[in-house]
């Protein structure tokens, strides 16, 4: 069973109590963070990948091309040697919040997480946002075919 099928059996059990859906092989590490997992939705707080042997390979125009079923698309906004930032454009945005989902992408690991920002006191903090277990399953499916090692 590859991660794919071994995170989506792990997402069609999932429940109430169900925090994180994790797997592992040789090369990565793959965990969804969440809660409150229903018969069509879970609250959502973030993907993460980390390598245990090689440097991740993830290309930002496919995450763009492929990742537009959520909320906002996601864009490039940050590219060099040490890490990648993609974020969604446009934000939501409000007279006194910003909420976004970011990509960050370092050469032994990759988060994606939604944010909100608090224009008053200059600070950001992760939140849950909602998901279709349909789009989370997709999110899965899509996260872990685009990410590569070397």
């Amino acid at each position: 069973m590859n991660n794919i099928d071994k995170l989506k059996e792990q997402l069609k059990r999932a429940n109430k109590e169900t925090e994180s859906l994790l797997t592992k092989d040789d090369d990565m590490i793959i965990q969804v963070g969440m809660s409150d997992c229903e018969n069509l939705a879970c609250f959502f707080r973030h993907f993460t990948v980390s390598s245990l042997k090689k440097p991740l390979i993830i290309n930002p125009n496919t995450v763009e091309e492929k990742i537009t079923y959520l909320s906002e698309n996601l864009k490039l906004i940050e590219l060099d040697k040490d890490r990648t930032i993609l974020r969604s454009y446009p934000p939501l945005e409000d007279e006194k919040k910003i909420i976004y989902f970011e990509m960050k992408i370092k050469p032994l690991s990759m988060i994606f997480s939604r944010y909100a920002y608090t224009k008053k006191l200059g600070w950001r903090t992760d939140i849950f946002t909602i998901l279709t277990k349909e789009n989370l399953n997709r999110l899965i499916e899509d996260f872990v075919s685009i990410v590569q090692t070397e």
